[in-house]
């Protein structure tokens, strides 16, 4: 059944139809005086036979004629044969297609009004393909393992790794192991026998470099379920310049000097002896004494550790000169807690609460007692927590300009090296430190779309920088294209397609530090959480409908050869007529 004429072009018709009265009325005026009446009569119809039909191949009419819509069936990975037989005894013309990822469907698709998909689904880069198109899916029920996981792959040197995952399905007693590159396992968890099961894995990392970590899923009798890499990049966390102020030596200053020192960082101890004399300990640089702090003096510093106490006998030219440098220049202050910070703390932007603790624990170390002080950090507008534990906030800053006054309410810290347990005392005061001294600007700010890429497919990335016209190179040969941010100028994004396993580089040319290292995993790893991605953005991205009509109305256009044929003849008998009424 054929419906009413359409024209493809409708935001055109008035446009077209003025032009044509402007034209014809042109015409007619130049034809008004040349001609008898009744041949201008003729004339003027002839010449809108032939406007008329130059408009129509301008507008492409159409009419819609009504069809029974073509069912048809795609099967992915996992699909429901069930449900395809189903499909079939309701649709016996039912049109069965297989999916093959980086297949180009199109032309299978136009010919489909309605779609069930079935199975895995179709991969996240492949789902532009079925965009305004009406698709039922029918998702395959995710298989067991670790469908979700979280985690830095950036850690500083001295930092904690925790990784957390959700385990689906885990209807026996399997065990999750973190195993270093090594094959040694570092931590594992106990997988409860539930439907869905958080778990948490933690180690210290002890070297800086790329790591090629393992998460391995063992079964009640220790066979190995799965093994899937986790790729992870330590980084130096550079050397920090530290001055240390104390009215008088004390034990917590001795063995925090000694760790800075043998970290590496560049150290200045001014230790006050008596009134007006002072010891002066220079660790990683030279030999230097400063009696009263400048602007120009403190200059040489990232950060300062004092107390409060010692702060307050400073003189007001010397608080000055610090929270200038803090304020405006992003040095940071680290006051050592003691009873003094928690009176006085909210000088400094601190609010504590007296609360009846004796110790806290990280939750990387449940196991490890970290005495503090009887008092409790409260969250404010400008404070935020750099390590926190369930019973209350162990460290934080308080933003002060661009600079950081910073805390660490650990009483007599250095007691956990002389308990043995030195990771978490290096632990507490890098985590500090490194918060809360000055930041460097990175050049370059990356961001990744996963924390893996797969192997021969595409993988998207993000950076900022204030480069114009950044250059990226990857493995230091592949150049790859980037298409810039038309809101945001300096943000720019690329796809590389990298091929084969292993540590790939990706760097802006013009900033030899900005390397990014990722890696590349085969498509056999981490499937679990793979498919389980791969199902969510399927069925997030198709918009299903409870009930659709079998039949459809498609555009079937007007041949062009009646329009030609009209405007030739048309034309012809405008050329040829004045020529025969001469003759």
């Amino acid at each position: 059944m054929i419906d009413t004429i359409h024209f493809l072009r409708e935001d055109l018709i008035w446009p077209t139809v003025i032009g044509l009265v402007l034209l014809w009325i042109l015409f007619l005026w130049k034809e008004y005086k040349a001609v008898t009446t009744t041949r201008f009569i003729i004339r003027g119809i002839v010449a809108l036979l032939a406007l008329s039909a130059v408009a129509s191949l301008f507008l492409e009419p159409v009419t819609f004629q009504k069809q029974v819509k073509e069912v048809a069936v795609l099967k992915t990975a996992n699909f429901d044969s069930n449900l395809i037989d189903s499909l079939k005894s309701t649709t016996p013309a039912l049109k069965t297609i297989t999916y093959k990822e980086n297949q180009n469907l199109q032309p299978q698709l136009d010919s489909i009004s309605e779609l069930h998909i079935s199975g895995d689904g179709v991969a996240i880069y492949d789902l532009w393909q079925f965009k305004n198109k009406k698709v039922y899916y029918h998702p395959h029920k995710p298989t067991s393992g670790i469908i979700k996981l979280a985690y830095d792959t950036e850690v500083l040197l001295g930092d904690s790794l925790t990784v957390t995952g959700l385990y689906k399905n885990s209807f026996s007693s399997n065990t999750v192991l973190l195993q270093e590159s090594g094959a040694r396992a570092i931590d594992s968890v106990k997988i409860l026998n539930q439907d869905e099961t958080v778990f948490k894995l933690h180690t210290l990392p002890k070297a800086k470099g790329n790591y090629l970590y393992h998460i391995i899923v063992k079964d009640s009798l220790g066979k190995i379920i799965s093994s899937d890499p986790l790729p992870l990049t330590i980084k130096d966390r550079g050397h920090l310049r530290v001055l240390m102020v104390n009215t008088f030596p004390t034990f917590e200053t001795k063995y925090l000097k000694n760790y800075l020192a043998e970290s590496g960082h560049e150290v200045l101890v001014r230790s006050q002896i008596t009134k007006d004399r002072y010891k002066f300990e220079n660790y990683n640089r030279s030999q230097k004494s400063i009696y009263n702090f400048t602007r120009q003096n403190l200059s040489e510093f990232d950060v300062i550790i004092t107390d409060v106490s010692t702060y307050n006998g400073l003189s007001q030219r010397s608080k000055n000169a610090i929270n200038y440098r803090v304020e405006e220049q992003g040095m940071g202050l680290l006051l050592q807690a003691d009873a003094r910070l928690i009176e006085q703390g909210s000088k400094f932007g601190f609010r504590f609460k007296r609360k009846n603790i004796t110790a806290l624990q990280l939750p990387s170390w449940p196991r490890v007692k970290i005495p503090v002080y009887p008092a409790t950090l409260t969250n404010g507008a400008l404070v935020e927590p750099i390590l926190a534990t369930k019973n209350g906030i162990l460290s934080a800053y308080a933003q002060k300009g661009t600079g950081r006054i910073g805390t660490l309410l650990a009483e007599d810290s250095f007691q956990l090296l002389l308990s043995g347990n030195e990771d978490v005392y290096h632990y507490l005061w890098s985590a500090a430190l490194g918060e809360i001294s000055q930041q460097p600007q990175s050049l370059v700010q990356w961001s990744l779309s996963d924390y893996m890429a797969y192997s021969d497919e595409p993988f998207q990335f993000n950076l900022r920088t204030s480069i114009p016209l950044p250059k990226v190179v990857m493995n230091n040969d592949v150049v790859v294209p980037l298409v810039q941010n038309v809101t945001l100028q300096d943000e720019w994004s690329g796809t590389i397609y990298p091929n084969g396993d292993g540590w790939v580089n990706l760097k802006v040319a013009q900033a030899p530090a900005s390397l990014k290292a990722m890696y590349v995993i085969n498509d056999t790893a981490w499937r679990a959480k793979k498919v389980y991605k791969q199902i969510t953005e399927n069925a997030s991205f198709y918009k299903n409908e409870s009930s659709l009509s079998l039949e459809s109305s498609i555009p079937v256009p007007f041949t062009k050869w009646w329009a030609f044929t009209v405007f030739i003849l048309a034309m012809g008998y405008l050329w040829l007529a004045p020529r025969i009424y001469k003759s």
